[in-house]
C-alpha cells in the first residue's frame, strides 16, 4: 500500500517513530499481489514512539514522499 509506505515514513521522518526488528518471531512475509515469483516484503511492522509525543513546527517539516 503507497499511501500507508508514505504515512509511515512521515511518522518515522518527523516525529521520531522507530522500527522494531524482530518484533514478529514468525515472520510476516509475502508475496505482492500472491504473485509466488514475486520477492516477499514485509507485511505488517510495530514501532516504537518516543517517549514524548510532540507536534513539530511546520518549519522543521521534512519530505517524506517517494
Amino acid at each position: 500500500m503507497p499511501s500507508v509506505r508514505a504515512a509511515v515514513r512521515y511518522y518515522e521522518q518527523n516525529l521520531g517513530w522507530t522500527p522494531l526488528a524482530g518484533a514478529f518471531a514468525g515472520g510476516t512475509l509475502v508475496a505482492v499481489g500472491g504473485d509466488a515469483a514475486a520477492e516477499p516484503v514485509t507485511r505488517c511492522n510495530a514501532f516504537r514512539l518516543p517517549d514524548c509525543v510532540f507536534e513539530p513546527p511546520f518549519e522543521d517539516f521534512k519530505h517524506f514522499g517517494q
